[in-house]
């Protein structure tokens, strides 16, 4: 009778969760926010609803589309795309996992998505999910699972029409029963590292959590959350409110580690000790080599999760904005600067101001022969200030480190996309890279400060340094056009020191200067270019993005050290020469 009692309740179960499913996604059909499209895959039924401003990320779900969707629903307003490809009685058998690498290629080539996903299964989708995430670990971001069935035993010995199919389905692949029954249990080692979270009824007697996921050998998760719902039995899935498992599938995963060779840690531990020795308030260091973390160090008030003041490094993130913002047709780099702010200008305008445009903003070649901005702030009005001010040279021909130029390309940015720029990197550059709660100061009329104001935590810099050196791709997805990326990176004009007038630019341009100085090697879109090859953000107190490409690497810094060139020097001569 228990046998009976629970297959009729299994069966029943599968029509309400089919039920829920009906027309999920006709709300979405009638948003002009989504895209929703309805094709077939290998045979297999699929549907993706995309956001008009999607940022790469994507949860996947192959059964039970619409059931209890509240996680579906909290991510896409996040700029998550959802896919779903009904997999739902296929049991993960050799076709269907084929079917599912074609919808992934398929969605992630038209939808230009991460090439990791989150895997959603609730139920049977869990055994999917389990099995797809074993054989294609390096493909899962996240797996969020919901009373997932992970040994089909439970089939077997209550199930016989089930278990029939699965033998069925597993067998003309050459599997027997006992091959497959437990095979998210014999591969649990693959997919450790996954951050991995659980939903299960501990009342459940359907699924019960401990014949099932909670019977996996579950030691040495990296990031393992278990949530039991107590008095709940196989039904309802999910949470409500549902911010537990949202917050937990948005979480960066921390960038992978990798260890340094016996001569690097002596090169790190040499370059700490002259760092301590040299009285530099250095706040955190991490090193990065082809993609890896090799050295992470926090020291005086830096902490891991301690968000840091960037100063002037928060220009390259406006560079990356204004690139984007130019790909998608906003404003182009010759557009004169003047044509933005017709309301902001001087009742003469010179010929000078008249002809200087976003690519000079962007190269701080302006014009002005000193740099407005700390008497700008002083005023109400920034953008009014900067062109009440005099424009001594021909836009373009003359560098001179100027603050409130970039905040005009962020009021530029945010007067042509309707935006803030926060805002407008959220989904492009934040979401994508893994940044969360970035805060940007603002003007006083509430513009974001773009050449400055900027707070975010050493590894988010890392993120961004590692996307910069791989040409504007993070995990497979573009996201700094590749055309920005180069040119960002790449000498664009000649510099001088900020600070420095245009009229002391041969005195930087010495063999002597050139030899020892790291601001006179030139400067390209908001970064500077360094000796040895690379290019940096750079921000006052030493906060540095330092990108070497010939050595395939990333340097972060933040500090409080104002002898800037010192601690370049530091790095030139204790990590360098071992990378």
């Amino acid at each position: 009778m228990k046998t009976i009692r629970i297959t009729a309740v299994a069966f029943l179960l599968g029509i309400s969760l089919y039920a829920h499913a009906q027309s999920w996604e006709s709300a979405y059909e009638k948003s002009s926010e989504y895209t929703v499209e309805s094709t077939t895959v290998c045979g297999r039924n699929a549907t993706i609803i995309a956001p008009a401003v999607r940022n790469g990320k994507w949860i996947v779900r192959p059964a039970f589309m619409g059931a209890f969707p509240q996680v579906d629903e909290a991510l896409l307003e996040k700029g998550w795309t959802f896919g779903y490809i009904d997999l739902t009685d296929e049991y993960a058998n050799p076709d269907a996992q084929k079917a599912f690498d074609a919808f992934y290629e398929y969605a992630r080539s038209k939808y230009s998505l991460s090439e990791k996903l989150t895997l959603e299964g609730l139920s049977r989708g869990g055994w999917f999910s389990l099995v797809y995430a074993v054989n294609n670990p390096g493909r899962i971001d996240k797996l969020y699972l919901d009373a997932p069935l992970c040994d089909l035993n439970l089939f077997k010995e209550r199930m016989g029409e089930a278990y029939g199919l699965v033998k069925e389905l597993w067998g003309k692949h050459g599997y027997e029963f006992e091959d497959i029954h437990n095979y998210p249990a014999k591969h649990i080692e693959n997919i450790r590292g996954i951050p991995t979270i659980v939903v299960y009824g501990a009342a459940d007697e359907i699924c019960r959590f401990e014949e099932q996921f909670g019977s996996l050998n579950l030691s040495g998760f990296e990031d393992l959350s278990l949530i039991g719902k107590t008095g709940c039995g196989h039904h309802p899935h999910s949470l409500s409110p549902c911010d537990t498992i949202v917050n937990f599938i948005m979480k960066p995963r921390a960038l992978e580690r990798a260890d340094a060779t016996p001569k690097q840690a002596v090169a790190f531990e040499n370059y700490i000790e002259e760092v301590k020795g040299s009285g530099s308030d250095l706040h955190s260091i991490m090193v990065l080599q082809h993609g890896k973390v090799l050295f992470g160090k926090w020291l005086g008030e830096g902490a891991p999760e301690k968000p840091h003041k960037l100063f002037s490094c928060s220009k390259t993130f406006c560079a990356a904005a204004a690139g984007s913002a130019i790909d998608e047709g906003y404003f182009g780099l010759e557009d004169k600067v003047i044509s933005f702010f017709p309301d902001k200008l001087p009742r003469k305008i010179s010929k000078n101001l008249k002809a200087m445009t976003v690519r000079d903003l962007l190269t701080m070649t302006g014009g002005h022969g000193s740099d407005p901005t700390w008497e700008a702030w002083k005023t109400d009005d920034w953008a009014k200030y900067f062109f009440a001010q005099p424009v001594e040279y021909t836009p373009g021909t003359a560098f001179c480190y100027n603050s409130i130029g970039t905040f005009l390309v962020s009021a530029i940015i945010q007067k042509t996309t309707g935006k803030k720029l926060t805002d407008y990197l959220e989904p492009r550059l934040f979401g994508p890279l893994g940044i969360s709660g970035a805060n940007w100061e603002e003007s006083p009329d509430g513009i974001c400060c773009g050449g400055w104001g900027l707070s975010l935590k050493t590894e988010d810099m890392a993120r961004m340094g590692q996307c910069l050196l791989d040409g504007g791709v993070w995990e497979g997805r573009q996201v700094i056009p590749a055309w920005w990326a180069k040119e960002m990176g790449k000498k664009q004009v000649e510099s001088i020191p900020g600070g420095q007038t245009p009229d002391r630019a041969a005195e930087f341009h010495t063999p002597e200067a050139l030899a020892s100085n790291d601001w006179c090697q030139g400067y390209g879109y908001q970064m500077w270019m360094c000796r040895h090859g690379a290019y940096r953000a750079d921000g006052a107190s030493s906060q540095y993005i330092i990108i070497i490409p010939e050595k395939d690497a990333v340097i972060v810094t933040t500090a409080h050290d104002d002898n800037m060139q010192r601690v370049l020097d530091t790095i030139w001569k204790h990590i360098l020469p071992v990378l």
